[in-house]
């Protein structure tokens, strides 16, 4: 039995520092290369413009040089609110230095100087334009053209209730809404296309299924109808991916298991 227990206070030398951030050390979430303007200074041959590596882990976003193994360049808190970066944008079409971010409910578009530099080869300097918060979280989003809005810069935005929005990124304002007519919950989604008329879009859902559906045929004001149901899984969908000409999409399942659908895309509308 204890009779006598004593606490002691800890002494000033005793007492512990201060925690204090040194860095983050994370999952890397998404990468993309990127080309330049840059090209490398060489006596012996002619090399092409180089081409960065940009990489996202939690809230941050770094550019390396990968031919110098060089970190040139990090931006804190790109999408604004210590928001996790989940997927970067392709832009390449609306200019070279163009890439856009999203995470959450927001989406951020970034614009890249390029100048030759000592270091690295290359620096690098950032601007930011944000889009602002949306009411949903989105599951993808993709830079696409139409022949209907031929003065717009198009972003069509997938989000994890089964709607798509149509942005004018210029103006920042949604022009277009579509419901799917299958109401549920996604843990993923992935467009395929680059045109407004013949944009796909495969959605995971929370009940084991792919729906795939093109959210911009038919009129305005009506729900976007399911093409094909790909049914097999026995898990929530967790990841889409196309491949390039859009006749195979894989998926990723919380049963532990990557199936290769067929897709029939003279069957989509």
């Amino acid at each position: 039995m204890i009779n006598n227990l004593r606490v002691s206070q800890p002494s000033k030398s005793q007492e512990m520092a201060p925690i204090k951030k040194k860095g983050f050390a994370g999952q890397v979430t998404s990468l993309v290369f990127i080309p330049t303007t840059v090209t490398p200074l060489s006596p012996y041959t002619t090399t092409p413009p180089l081409k960065l590596l940009l990489t996202t882990s939690g809230p941050y976003l770094r550019i390396y040089n990968p031919s110098s193994s060089t970190l040139l360049h990090v931006v804190n808190d790109p999408l604004g609110i210590a928001c996790k970066v989940h997927q970067f944008i392709s832009l390449s079409e609306h200019g070279l230095g163009w890439v856009g971010i999203f995470g959450g409910k927001r989406c951020a578009f970034l614009k890249m100087e390029f100048e030759e530099s000592d270091i690295g080869g290359i620096s690098v300097s950032v601007s930011q334009q944000y889009m602002g918060q949306f009411s949903d979280c989105i599951q993808d989003a993709i830079y696409i053209k139409s022949d209907e809005y031929t003065e717009s810069l198009l972003l069509a935005v997938a989000f994890a209730h089964n709607f798509v929005e149509l942005w004018d990124i210029n103006k920042n304002i949604c022009i277009r809404k579509v419901q799917c007519e299958e109401r549920c919950i996604l843990y993923s989604a992935r467009f395929f296309g680059n045109r407004l008329e013949n944009l796909l879009l495969a959605s995971g859902t929370v009940f084991n299924q792919v729906l795939i559906w093109n959210p911009f045929v038919g009129e305005p004001g009506f729900d976007g109808l399911v093409f094909a149901r790909l049914q097999g899984h026995e898990g929530v969908i967790f990841n889409l991916r196309f491949n390039k000409m859009g006749d195979r999409l894989a998926s990723v399942s919380d049963d532990r298991s990557i199936r290769i659908w067929k897709v029939q895309k003279d069957n989509l509308g």
